[in-house]
This record gives C-alpha cells, sequence and structure tokens, in this order.
C-alpha cells in the first residue's frame, strides 16, 4: 500500500491532524501521526470525535468489580483544508472506528489505575491505525476528488 509513488504515499504528509485537550486524544493523535506524518501541506483536515464507553464485566460476590471492558469509538471525516467549518459540499469521506479491550480491576488502586490508562494507550492506537488504514486504502479517490 505504501510502496513509492502509490496514492497511499502520496497522502503521507498532507492531512492536518485534529488537536485534542484530553489524554487518549493526545495517543490517537500521536497513533495518526505515525502512520499520516506530520502535515508538511495542509491540503486536507481530519475531524475526529471520540467516546469511551465502560461496561462492568465480572462482579465479585461482594459486588466488586473485577473485570471493566471499554469500547472506543472514533467517527471522522475528512476536508479538504481551508476555513474552520467543514467544506459545504461534506466531507471527502468519513467513517467509524470502535475498538474493545478490558482490564482487571484489584485491591491495589496504582495497579489499577496502570492497567487503565495502558489499555487507553492500546485502544487510541488501534484506532488510529484504523483511520489511518481506512484514508490510506482510499488513497486515490482522495487525491482525486479533491484534484490532487
Amino acid at each position: 500500500m505504501l510502496a513509492a509513488d502509490s496514492p497511499s504515499s502520496a497522502l503521507i504528509g498532507r492531512v492536518r491532524l485534529p488537536d485534542f485537550d484530553d489524554r487518549f486524544g493526545f495517543y490517537l493523535n500521536a497513533s495518526l501521526r505515525d502512520r499520516l506524518g506530520r502535515a508538511a501541506a495542509e491540503e486536507f483536515r481530519l475531524e475526529v470525535e471520540t467516546r469511551i464507553e465502560r461496561s462492568n464485566l465480572a462482579i465479585a460476590q461482594d459486588n466488586a468489580v473485577t473485570r471493566i471492558s471499554l469500547t472506543a469509538t472514533a467517527d471522522w471525516a475528512l476536508y479538504p483544508a481551508g476555513g474552520a467549518a467543514p467544506a459545504p459540499r461534506g466531507p471527502i469521506l468519513q467513517g467509524r472506528a470502535v475498538s474493545q479491550s478490558g482490564y482487571n480491576s484489584t485491591a491495589s488502586l496504582f495497579a489499577t489505575r496502570a492497567a487503565k490508562l495502558d489499555i487507553e494507550r492500546r485502544l487510541a492506537r488501534d484506532l488510529g491505525e484504523r483511520i489511518a488504514r481506512s484514508l490510506l486504502a482510499r488513497a486515490g479517490g482522495i487525491l482525486a476528488a479533491a484534484g490532487s
């Protein structure tokens, strides 16, 4: 997909990534940047909205939660760069990425917190990979739609 002179490689470094103001967003941005590069020529703008849902999977007899599942969802859209508002004709491409994982809750608050942070990093990385793959797989169509 990323062979020299391929549409996918031509898309690298041309997408302005979203700015986030939370830890999960920071991890997601880093994952996207690893795959799509830093935007040297901002011809496209990626917008991403994320949410994380928590589910208690295992509950002990004393009602203590012992296993927690997190489902992270990212709704994304790619627009031509220029201006703060989305293009009047809508996005060039849009989609949804979903990733799920879980961690154990223990009697140690530190261990539980460390496990939660690790899962958030993994989920953000996975979402970034899924979004980047969708963009890179459709790079030819994206570049054609933008007239590049």
